[in-house]
This record gives C-alpha cells, sequence and structure tokens, in this order.
C-alpha cells in the first residue's frame, strides 16, 4: 500500500515551518509505511468554509485518487475560518480529509505558545482523528463525554482544545503537540489489524 499526503494551499494561506513535514512524520510513523508528498495551491475561494464545501474542494482539486493500493491523506490549507464554529482551528470532514485554518491559528497564538507550536498541534490533532482516535475506531471509553472524539487527557495532542482557539486559556500555556501514551497503544493495536469492530 501507498501512503499520499496530499496538501492543497488555497492562494493566502500557507502552513507554518515544519508543518507538512510533521503530518507526513506522523503518518509514516504510526502506518510503518514511507509516505509521499504532494504541495500545491490550488484556485479555492472564499473566507468562509463549511464541511461540504472542503469536502468538494477535497475532491476537486485532489493530485492523487484513493485505490489501486494507493490510500491518501487530503490536507486542505485554507484562509478565512470554519463556517460551523468560528472557534476552529481545525477540523476533520471526512476519513481522508482534514482543513486547518493559519488565520484562525495566528489569532490563538500568545506570547506563551507561538503559532508554529499551536499549528503543529493542530495539524497532529485533526490527523490523529483520521487515524481513529479517540474512540473513533477503537471503543476504549477514553473519550471525553463533553467532547466525543477527543480525549479528557489535557496532555495529549488529542484534548479537546487543541482544535479551538481558546485552547492556551484553557491550557494555561503551550499546547501538547504528541499523542499521549493511551492514544500511542491505540495506534499500533490498530496498525495491528488486531481490533475486530462489531
Amino acid at each position: 500500500m501507498q501512503l499520499v499526503v496530499d496538501v492543497m494551499r488555497q492562494p493566502g494561506a500557507d502552513p507554518r515551518d515544519g508543518s507538512v513535514a510533521r503530518i507526513v512524520d506522523v503518518l509514516g510513523a504510526s502506518s510503518g509505511k514511507p509516505v509521499k508528498l504532494t504541495d500545491r495551491a490550488v484556485p479555492i475561494t472564499g473566507e468562509v468554509h463549511s464541511g461540504d464545501k472542503i469536502r468538494a474542494d477535497s475532491d476537486r482539486y485532489a493530485a492523487t485518487a484513493h485505490g489501486q493500493g494507493t490510500a491518501v491523506v487530503r490536507v486542505l490549507i485554507l484562509a478565512g475560518r470554519f463556517s460551523e464554529g468560528a472557534s476552529a482551528l481545525g477540523v476533520a470532514v471526512r476519513g481522508d480529509t482534514f482543513a486547518i485554518f493559519p488565520d484562525q491559528i495566528r489569532r490563538a497564538a500568545s506570547p506563551f505558545a507561538s503559532g508554529s507550536l499551536v499549528e503543529r498541534a493542530v495539524v497532529t490533532h485533526e490527523l490523529g482523528h483520521l487515524l481513529g482516535l479517540v474512540d473513533l475506531y477503537i471503543d476504549r471509553n477514553r473519550q471525553d463525554p463533553e467532547h466525543p472524539g477527543h480525549s479528557s487527557n489535557s496532555g495529549s495532542v488529542m484534548f479537546w482544545a487543541i482544535e479551538s482557539d481558546v485552547v492556551t486559556t484553557v491550557l494555561g500555556g503551550p499546547p501538547p503537540v504528541d499523542f499521549d501514551s493511551a492514544d500511542r497503544s491505540d495506534l499500533a493495536t490498530i496498525r495491528s489489524g488486531s481490533v475486530r469492530r462489531g
């Protein structure tokens, strides 16, 4: 199986240094497979992006198709904001697609957490959703009851506040940028294929 990270940048929306490499590194480490990268500007328009628009743009501008031994993670780097949550720094909209909002990330940065650090946390968090964390693939009863699909552990990059502009306020400092031991255990189980979903 070939893994591809397909990055689509809206004009004027550029990720910070290291963010795209972080996605490739986390996917490679989680899967144990080499990862190919495509990264380019595409003519996405608008300043407010709905889940439906993100999915449509992902399909319209994708450089690589799924199938025939290829799995693709599509990442959209978008200007403006998410329509269904003005505080969102990133959002996973489908099992193969997530978006980040650099303008929102810049606003969420603080003297205690640089924009680069917040963005690194956000891209890792959103990729974690695509990989099946938390309780999205393996039900370990780990999710925060008030924030489904998110960890209640503030030391995990899967903590609910990571994808929100309140991240540094809620945490009182910089966000975690890595998975915690429970996340890593779940990723190892998913990778081994030993989980049977019922």
